[in-house]
This record gives structure tokens, sequence and C-alpha cells, in this order.
């Protein structure tokens, strides 16, 4: 079943983010959807790659491909909290990403969609009007990524409440079975997920892997 691009994220990409984001006719079994997604990712590259060839792909350059070896692919469920991993906290609405003090911030969340979609390795183009690192700009920094996380809960998921989300099935994936998530291993992190929504009748795939 056909993935398909979603339309509505493309103004946080422009923003800075850097996750992959395809959708997904509801009712596809998990497995066969996170692979269709890969290889729906596959084409897209080689489509790149010959429009900046001359219409043809060169021998010997790097090439997105599925680890067969590493199939079947076996999901981890998890709460829609542990999707988004210590950098936003659903229930109080806080983000947390990093520590502010005087000129700096240290990233202190590390893992989850909060990582993921709010610290990728340029940072998001946000304009902040205060001293980098001081309290203002802590307070402004935070407010602003969380209207992030809201707008693309909005756009993306179509979640108007983030509390109300029972409904959904979330899984976790390895992100040792395509040579797409090397680039992440560097050093900013790897990232897979499918988030069934019955009432919506799809499903979403997040995937992301990117370096400096």
């Amino acid at each position: 079943m056909a993935a398909a691009e979603v339309e509505a994220y493309r103004e946080l990409r422009e923003q800075g983010a850097v996750l992959d984001v395809l959708r997904f006719p509801h009712g596809t079994p998990a497995q066969e959807l996170v692979l269709e997604a890969m290889t729906h990712l596959v084409v897209r590259y080689d489509v790149r790659l010959r429009a900046l060839n001359q219409g043809v792909i060169p021998e010997g350059v790097f090439r997105l491909k599925i680890h067969e070896e590493k199939l079947p692919l076996v999901p981890t469920p998890i709460t829609f909290q542990e999707l988004w991993g210590s950098g936003y906290d659903v229930a109080a609405d806080r983000v947390e990403i990093f520590r502010y003090s005087s000129g700096s911030c240290a990233t202190i969340a590390k893992e989850g969609l909060a990582r993921a979609l709010l610290n990728p390795p340029y940072g998001l183009r946000k304009h902040i009007s205060a001293p980098f690192g001081s309290p203002e700009y802590a307070e402004k920094d935070r407010a602003w990524m969380r209207d992030f996380v809201h707008r693309f809960c909005a756009v993306v998921l179509e979640l108007d409440d983030l509390r109300e989300t029972a409904h959904l099935k979330i899984h976790e994936w390895a992100t040792d079975w395509s040579n797409y998530f090397d680039a992440g291993r560097e050093w900013w992190g790897t990232y897979c997920w499918t988030i069934e929504d019955p009432k919506r009748q799809w499903t979403t795939a997040l995937l992301a892997s990117a370096s400096d």
C-alpha cells in the first residue's frame, strides 16, 4: 500500500525539522507498513540522484537499502508520553530539551520525538528576542518549542488535545535494518515510529536519521 508525504508537514520542515513523515491508509499490517515507508524513501533518494546526474545513478555512490537479514521487524508498543521521551511532559504541557545558563544551552533530552523534532543537528529556525541563555531566553524558548509541538500534533497528527490520545496505537522500531539510519548513528540519533489512528483511518510513520 503506497505511502504518501504529509503535505502539512512541509512548513515545519522548512523551519529545520528533519523527520520524514509518511501517511498510510489504516489497516496495513505494521511490519509491512514500516518497510513500505523505507521503500518510499529509497525510491525518493534514487529520484534525487538521477536528477543530480543527468538521469542516471552513477556507479559506486551511496544508495539507500534495506538489510534483508534483519527482517522480520518486531515492534515495541509505547505510550504517547513514551513517544515524546523526557523532553516533553504531555500532562504538564512542558518542554525540557535544554539546560540554560549564561550564554549557553546544554542538551538534556537525548531521546524520543521531542529530541528528534525540536533539536535537529542544525537547530530550528526561531527568533527569540532575549539574550541567549538568559532566564528570559529560556522562558521564551520553552514556549516557542511548546508551540512547535502543538503545531506538529495539529497539522501532522490532527490532534487538538494532546491528553486525548488513548485511541492511538504507537510502536517504536529498531533502526539497524537500513543504511538510512547510518548517518544518525554518528552522533545525533536514529528514530523510527508508527502511530495508528483508527478514528482518522490512517497510520503515520515517523523516521529520522541525520548528521552534520
